[in-house]
């Protein structure tokens, strides 16, 4: 943001803040690739990452969430990087891992739980008595190399979070129950299942199958024993997030974001799975090779591109059609978070605004008000005003214009937002899938 967007003026200040992430997730599906293609073949790692990259909420994602699209790219790298080093141990590989691995816990908790999917995905575990020996064998030739992963990632975790520097262990004390007790916000006391649901109405329908499809095949391939680290460490990898999301007392919200690691193990056994489709259908008729590939990618590619068509540019919020799309997440299945829960439809609410706004009008905007009032110097027409939420009827009074601009989460209604509601115009509304996600109401 400093190069691009203070010093050289070439791009928005916060496209430029939001351009990492989008480079990182490039670099993820290239990395992807190159883990998945010796082991699954080349096409089937080809569609895991077109499946990824088009993915809409991971599409959406990728162009402003700062924590949760960074975390899964490290998680993803941390992975990777120690399948390697499992499969071919070096020190390189072992301080990489570490260095990965505390960057990673510093973005976010989430990759506590990287050493479960590294345990029961990638460690030798066997079926005869005792299921142990081969890790406690693993273990004992390799405690050195664990020992400078986790000095090395514990290390870089506290250096990289100047936060701590103070009181170093009342304040990870602190951060740590904060996060543990989840804000002091407690779940519900029984297994959560809305992380599974979430992840079935949030996945186009076309990858939901080849999912199912690679799952199947991935299972076969660890029975017959090829590639059986390969796979089980993918199967492990697309369940632990979900699994962790749903633990009694564990909080969800805003659809599959605050799991979202499971994703491009997801999307690589989809990938998978239209592989093998594409080779029995080509054991079927073997001169049609090429075509049935391209009728897959086609079915994968169409199915992509319609959530894209329906949602740009709100990806994020997509919902498939077992929820009935965001109309049915909406009015049907009382989907709290089926609605823009990023407030990044205000960037549109702005452009509306510079276009029909009286001069000097004031506006608001109740929810995010943060978000809106970090924007508003740089996107709105100068001679509008921002104001706070406490300050509108102050205005009022004067006898200035005043717009209330806010996303349609209705949990987060003011008792303001309900009165211009009810009681004066809405001039603008945004809308996806029939269903209003932003509105501009006026007092006059």
């Amino acid at each position: 943001m400093q190069v691009l967007a203070l010093r050289l003026g070439i791009m928005d200040p916060v496209d430029a803040f939001h351009l990492p992430k989008i480079l990182l997730s490039g670099l993820l599906l290239g990395v992807l690739y190159w883990f998945a293609a010796p082991r699954m073949g080349k096409f089937a790692a080809f569609m895991g990452i077109l499946a990824l990259g088009f993915f809409p909420r991971f599409w959406g994602d990728m162009h402003f969430n700062p924590k949760d699209i960074p975390i899964t790219a490290l998680f993803s790298f941390v992975l990777i990087l120690y399948y390697s080093w499992y499969q071919s141990p070096s020190w390189k590989k072992t301080i990489g891992i570490g260095l990965l691995s505390g960057a990673a816990l510093s973005i976010k908790a989430n990759a506590l739980f990287i050493p479960v999917v590294i345990i029961l995905g990638v460690w030798p575990w066997q079926l005869r008595w005792p299921p142990w020996g081969p890790v406690f064998n693993h273990l004992k030739k390799s405690y050195r190399e664990y020992f400078v992963m986790v000095v090395i990632a514990l290390s870089i975790h506290l250096i990289s979070w100047p936060y701590l520097y103070g009181d170093p262990l009342r304040r990870i004390y602190r951060y740590y129950r904060f996060i543990f007790s989840q804000g002091e916000r407690g779940g519900i006391g029984y297994w959560n299942f809305d992380p599974l649901f979430q992840t079935f109405t949030t996945m186009p329908e076309v990858i939901i199958i080849f999912l199912g499809v690679g799952v199947f095949f991935a299972i076969l391939q660890i029975a017959k024993g090829k590639e059986r680290t390969f796979f089980q460490l993918l199967l492990v990898w697309v369940a632990v997030p979900i699994f962790r999301a749903s633990l009694p007392s564990a909080q969800n919200f805003d659809g599959i974001r605050h799991f979202l690691e499971f994703l491009p193990a997801a999307c690589l056994l989809a990938g998978y799975g239209t592989g093998q489709i594409a080779k029995y259908l080509a054991q079927w008729k073997p001169n049609y090779r090429p075509i049935w590939r391209f009728i897959v990618a086609a079915l994968l590619l169409t199915n992509l591109l319609i959530a894209h068509w329906v949602y740009h540019p709100y990806q994020y919020i997509y919902f498939n059609s077992l929820a009935g799309g965001l109309h049915g997440a909406r009015t049907r299945l009382n989907i709290p978070g089926a609605t823009d829960y990023w407030a990044v439809s205000y960037r549109q609410g702005i452009k509306w605004l510079n276009n029909n706004a009286e001069s000097e009008a004031k506006v608001s905007a109740p929810i995010a008000q943060w978000s809106f009032k970090l924007v508003a110097p740089l996107w709105m027409r100068p001679d509008l005003g921002y104001i706070s939420r406490k300050r509108v009827d102050e205005y009022l009074a004067d006898g200035d214009t005043v717009y209330l601009m806010y996303i349609t989460r209705e949990g987060f209604y003011t008792p303001l937002i309900r009165d211009c509601r009810e009681n004066h115009s809405i001039e603008h509304r945004i809308i996806v899938d029939r269903i209003p996600i932003l509105e501009i109401c006026k007092f006059e």
